[in-house]
């Protein structure tokens, strides 16, 4: 038998790290160039979700409207944060893990200016996603605690990561909800806009996400 077939079966857990380093290798590959299909799906990654320009602040809208922007800002606020405390670990967490949170930081960051933009000039107040559980700051509905918050900064990195993608991907599917129902029920050409880019986005980074925390 060859050298390097005894050594991989006298060294088994070599073997799977080696295979777990590969697919994080093909997933980041594929996840920062909107592509997942060559890992096993069919779901594209488009991370820079399109942001509608808000040229038109004194445009139709209704009550759809202004609780979409109302509780979409605030929700991707805290989707930056939780990026943020990801990426300031040391030592680093795995390069897929932070290209999914690079994404976010680059394109929700912005998305808060957007729709607190719209609730200035409709004359609404920005307020914190309460989500329909009504629960805020002490989570449900996809947002995360004030505890859950603190536990994912205080988490080692290989802790941190794993709580990352699975309270992100809960994240994720709250913000989907939401575009959803402003799809339905919204008039206003921009935050129709938004949502629809939200929707497709979220998606597809949720099936991403999903992958990645099954290695």
């Amino acid at each position: 038998m060859p050298t390097s077939s005894i050594s991989e079966v006298r060294s088994p857990r070599g073997t799977w790290f080696g295979l777990r380093q590969a697919a994080w290798t093909c997933l980041l590959s594929l996840v920062l160039t909107g592509l997942l299909g060559g890992c096993g799906t069919d779901a594209a990654v488009d991370g820079a979700a399109p942001l509608p320009s808000f040229t038109s602040p004194a445009g139709v809208y209704n009550g759809a409207d202004v609780r979409f922007a109302q509780q979409i800002g605030p929700h991707q606020d805290q989707a930056v944060e939780m990026s943020r405390i990801l990426l300031d670990k040391e030592p680093a967490a795995e390069a897929a893990v932070r290209g999914i949170a690079e994404q976010i930081t680059v394109t929700q960051e912005p998305a808060v200016q957007t729709t607190s933009g719209w609730l200035a000039a409709w004359g609404k107040a920005y307020e914190v996603d309460t989500t329909s559980t009504g629960e805020g700051h002490h989570g449900g509905g996809g947002v995360m605690s004030e505890t859950e918050m603190r536990e994912l900064d205080k988490s080692s990195t290989a802790l941190g990561q794993q709580l990352y993608l699975e309270h992100m991907i809960e994240h994720h599917q709250r913000a989907v909800a939401l575009a959803e129902t402003e799809i339905n029920e919204g008039v206003n050409p921009e935050a129709l806009q938004y949502a629809q880019a939200t929707l497709e986005s979220h998606t597809a980074q949720i099936a991403a996400m999903k992958q990645l925390s099954e290695l």
